[in-house]
């Protein structure tokens, strides 16, 4: 009986120093950076990190006529990351329209090409 209640004591104290090394030592499980996809009701317009960009790209296609919405998207992938914070870079820098089109074609290509390669 005293072997068990000794055992049982151990464990306890045990488990506490495991639970306690656990939390102190801030143990994160990534669930991705958000991604901003843009879409109307059948195409991917747009892929940016940057709400202020996700407004310019709505702002180009409401004035074309063509209503668009936003899609959240947890994604892990440190190469995509820079890559779609240069696009957006590219973007703020840009004055023409046409200009802020193509860099979006560009990165939802990349993306694609980045997310078909892993299938």
């Amino acid at each position: 009986m005293k072997k068990h209640f000794l055992f049982g004591i151990l464990f306890i104290v045990v488990g506490y120093l495991l639970g306690t090394f656990i939390f102190s030592t801030k143990l994160s499980f990534n669930t991705g950076n958000t991604y901003y996809f843009i879409k109307d009701n059948n195409t991917y317009l747009g892929i940016t990190k940057d709400l202020e960009t996700v407004e310019v790209i709505q702002d180009i296609y409401s004035e074309k006529g063509i209503d668009s919405s936003v899609i959240k998207r947890n994604i892990v992938s440190k190469d995509l990351e820079n890559n779609i914070m240069k696009f957006d870079t590219l973007i703020k820098n840009s004055k023409s329209i046409e200009d802020i089109l193509i860099i979006e074609k560009v990165a939802l290509t990349y993306y694609y090409q980045k997310t078909s390669s892993k299938n």
